[in-house]
């Protein structure tokens, strides 16, 4: 031992160990200056890779982009087209729009959409070719039946004014016969030959008038009057009926004397008349009341004729208005008449833009009200009221 220390074995072989350490330590630096130097370039270039991926990837994805943004626009906008088409009318040429466009083929949400609206429209077109169809034929029907109504109104009026003339003739001569004759069996034979002629002379008028309304051929006349000489008239002509059945005959006038109205007195009288003689005529027991108003608050003469009759069932309201109808089929064999009277009624108080109202009940009477827009003045105060826009 004191001879390796002596000659310092030891120190040389840890120097010897020293020495290889340090080179290994020097050769490990190394290593991990070149390990350094590689894991820096490989990061340079996976950063390199990884900027080129994302540039490559964004520009797919805007060309993946444009080119889904093109195609989808191309397809709602012939989408569209066939929908402005079809919006226009133009139901074939939107359907062929979307037949013929290779645009629109697919699975995805705008396919299904155009496949939807494509069922839509060529259902559309068929039901257009059957609305055709169907027009045409009722045009076809519509032709027929304006021509058999005006082959039935020329009938009517050509009739009614041939029956007229000879009718004309037997009253003229039977009036002639009664103011002649002292006999009574002959004056009474008489006085039934002009009830009988006076009656067929009504409904004669009656078709007349109804013939000239559905013609339009009825015109309004516009001349100054007063109330009076409309209520008047009809009075005097019902009053003998009203006598004869024995019931009363009621007027409430309320329009001034001094009032005087514009509009055509010759319909209104002919209104009054054919309300106030069914009223007359459906009414046993009780009165007739013929009523009339000035409405300044609306500018519109209101006229109502009420009576205490038969009544008509609510059912049947608003069937009485039609021409050659009455609210029972028993009632012309039991009253008689035509069933024009309320359809002329009806039509007049259209024509002069009124409005006619109807309250009955069997057993409860009836209450016709009419109310029709008219100018008037007093002729004292010369205070107007004008007509509505439109009637002047």
């Amino acid at each position: 031992v004191i001879k390796f220390a002596q000659n310092q074995t030891g120190k040389t072989i840890i120097d010897e160990i020293r020495k290889e350490i340090a080179q290994f330590i020097e050769i490990e630096n190394e290593l991990i200056d070149i390990r350094v130097v590689k894991s820096d370039n490989s990061a340079i270039k996976t950063t390199y890779v990884l900027i080129g991926g994302a540039i490559f990837t964004v520009s797919v994805s805007l060309l993946v982009a444009v080119w889904s943004s093109s195609r989808i626009r191309k397809r709602i906008t012939c989408l569209l087209e066939a929908t402005q088409q079809v919006s226009e009318g133009h139901l074939s040429k939107g359907a062929n729009t979307l037949n013929t466009s290779p645009n629109l083929q697919g699975k995805d949400e705008v396919a299904q959409l155009t496949h939807s609206f494509k069922k839509m429209a060529l259902s559309l077109v068929k039901n257009e070719q059957d609305m055709r169809s169907s027009n045409e034929a009722l045009i076809e029907e519509r032709k027929k039946a304006e021509a058999a109504v005006k082959a039935k109104s020329e009938f009517l009026s050509t009739m009614s004014h041939e029956i007229r003339t000879p009718m004309n003739g037997v009253l003229g001569i039977s009036q002639i016969i009664a103011s002649q004759t002292k006999e009574p069996a002959t004056k009474e034979n008489i006085d039934i030959i002009l009830d009988s002629g006076q009656h067929l002379m009504t409904i004669l008028n009656d078709i007349l008038d109804f013939s000239k309304v559905e013609e339009n051929k009825l015109e309004l006349e516009a001349a100054p009057f007063s109330f009076n000489q409309v209520l008047q008239p009809v009075c005097s002509a019902i009053q003998p009926m009203a006598d004869e059945k024995g019931i009363r005959l009621l007027t409430e006038n309320e329009i001034p004397s001094n009032i005087e109205l514009l509009g055509d007195r010759a319909r209104l009288r002919q209104i009054l008349f054919n309300l106030g003689g069914n009223a007359t005529k459906f009414t046993n027991e009780g009165h007739v009341l013929i009523q009339a108003s000035l409405n300044q608050a609306t500018s519109k003469l209101v006229l109502t004729v009420t009576d205490s009759g038969i009544g008509i069932p609510k059912e049947k309201h608003t069937h009485i208005f039609n021409s050659f109808e009455q609210a029972d089929t028993s009632t012309t064999r039991e009253f008689g008449g035509t069933g024009l009277g309320l359809a002329i009624v009806k039509n007049l108080v259209d024509l002069m833009s009124g409005e006619i109202n109807l309250n009955s009940a069997p057993g409860l009477g009836t209450r016709f009200k009419i109310t029709i827009p008219i100018t008037w003045r007093e002729t004292e105060l010369t205070k107007e009221s004008y007509l509505p826009d439109s009637l002047t």
